[in-house]
């Protein structure tokens, strides 16, 4: 799924944001694509005031599968998100004619700047925005006409 179905569908939204800043804009914009850190399948969902409001999501399709084993299940989210973001760095480095530049953020999160499975907490967002910031900042400037 991760090579073929999700790297079609990154090789088709790509091309027609291209083609939209070609038509709209006569430029060539950067593009930056980015996959995910390593979420911890614990079954914490978002809470406020204590309250859990959304989720959690990713416990609950391990348990109905009968993977109960946390550490189990974290080495198999480390995997897809490892395999999601190599197919990301290999796709970025297959657009010759267009910019397209890979975020990693794998390295900005560590286990405690998770928030719950999915989202990190506002010290991990502020690490992701700074290797964001970092990327952007080596991006060639377009030239909008």
């Amino acid at each position: 799924m991760i090579d073929v179905r999700l790297k079609n569908a990154y090789i088709e939204l790509i091309n027609r944001v291209t083609c939209e800043s070609r038509r709209l804009y006569n430029a060539q914009i950067p593009i930056l694509i980015h996959g995910y850190a390593h979420p911890i399948p614990d079954g914490q969902g978002v809470r406020v005031l204590g309250d859990v409001i959304s989720g959690p999501w990713l416990e609950p399709a391990f348990k109905k599968k009968g993977y109960n084993d946390l550490a189990y299940n974290t080495m198999i989210m480390r995997t897809v998100i490892d395999r999601f973001n190599d197919m990301l760095s290999e796709l970025a480095e297959d657009f010759e004619d267009i910019p397209v530049k890979h975020v990693d953020v794998r390295r900005c999160l560590n286990n405690s700047l998770w928030d719950n499975e999915l989202h990190p907490t506002s010290e991990g967002f502020e690490k992701i925005a700074a290797e964001f910031d970092a990327q952007i900042k080596q991006l060639p400037n377009p030239r909008v006409r």
